[in-house]
């Protein structure tokens, strides 16, 4: 792809992932994208959230206690989606725009899809790639509180896990076409022309430390009954 003039939009974002780098914490902290509306939620019989599995670096959507907070449903849905992507060679913003480049279209599920020319995802006014994930996660669990179905909560699943399955398999193009598109619908670059992927979001290979290591079997010998043999 030809290297093009960086926007103002560019410039922001790229001193935004200088500042931001997955390497300082894994921590996560969900941040509402609106202010006081989680005190207004009311939640299912049946609680649900979005869990990490360690050991296959994927998440899955799983039931919890009833007496869990919406606060800490959106908190640990939040922590496992990031987790995720921060245990990869790339920089997880660039899979927070591949997520949005695959849910934001107007046949996609509530709460992302609708109209054409007023999608649920036209609603997310916010600067950087963190209140995105947060835009989208929160939006997802708005519609199950409001019994409005679950379909939102498992495309989100589904497509983590299919762009962690997608690096994986070094599908590269298909991932810069995705994030690119989540990063117009977005609005964090614009609509129309041709746009240059960051250094910071570009594709990174991993490292699958079993091709690092010789193995071998030793030669098998009879015992020696004699010494002439």
């Amino acid at each position: 792809m030809p290297f093009l003039r960086i926007s103002a939009l560019n410039k922001k974002l790229l001193m935004l992932l200088a500042c931001g780098g997955k390497k300082k914490s894994t921590a996560s902290k969900f941040k509402p994208s609106i202010s006081n509306r989680i005190a207004r939620y009311h939640l299912n019989r049946h609680p649900l959230s979005i869990t990490y599995n360690e050991i296959l670096n994927r998440v899955s959507l799983n039931p919890c206690p009833a007496d869990r907070s919406a606060m800490d449903l959106l908190t640990q849905s939040h922590a496992a989606i990031l987790t995720c992507f921060k245990n990869t060679q790339c920089h997880p913003h660039r899979f927070i725009y591949c997520l949005a480049g695959r849910l934001f279209f107007s046949a996609a599920p509530l709460p992302f899809g609708g109209p054409r020319k007023t999608p649920g995802y036209a609603a997310f006014e916010g600067e950087d790639p963190d209140q995105l994930l947060s835009f989208i996660i929160e939006a997802a669990f708005k519609v199950y509180w409001n019994a409005r179905g679950r379909a939102g909560l498992e495309i989100i699943v589904e497509t983590v896990n299919l762009i962690l399955d997608w690096h994986k398999q070094r599908r590269k193009d298909e991932l810069d076409e995705l994030m690119l598109k989540g990063m117009k619908k977005a609005g964090h670059i614009p609509w129309f022309g041709a746009s240059s992927i960051l250094e910071p979001l570009r594709h990174v290979d991993e490292v699958d430390s079993r091709l690092e290591c010789v193995l071998f079997s030793p030669r098998r010998s009879s015992l020696r009954t004699s010494p002439n043999e």
